[in-house]
């Protein structure tokens, strides 16, 4: 993890461990804005993440030209 900003790199971790690992990684914190979560361009890995972010109120935005990158942008209410 960088110190100007935290990273979460799902690049080798198997599918069954994602939920726990963003469990680990994001819930608790109270500012995520900004946190980045790289997918890769595994479509089930990306549809396990976001599945992840909807439950727990997480907003986020994909960047067109790297779909394997989510960029949380915010914890709240939609």
């Amino acid at each position: 993890m960088s110190s100007s900003k935290n990273i979460i790199d799902l690049h080798g971790v198997r599918h069954e461990w994602v939920e726990e690992v963003l469990e680990k990684s994001l819930l608790g914190y109270h500012d995520t804005e900004g946190w980045e979560i790289i997918t890769g361009n595994s479509p089930l890995m990306i549809e396990l993440v976001e599945s992840f972010l909807v439950r727990h109120w997480f907003h986020w935005i994909r960047e067109p030209h790297n779909y394997g990158r989510i960029i949380l942008t915010e914890k709240g209410w939609k």
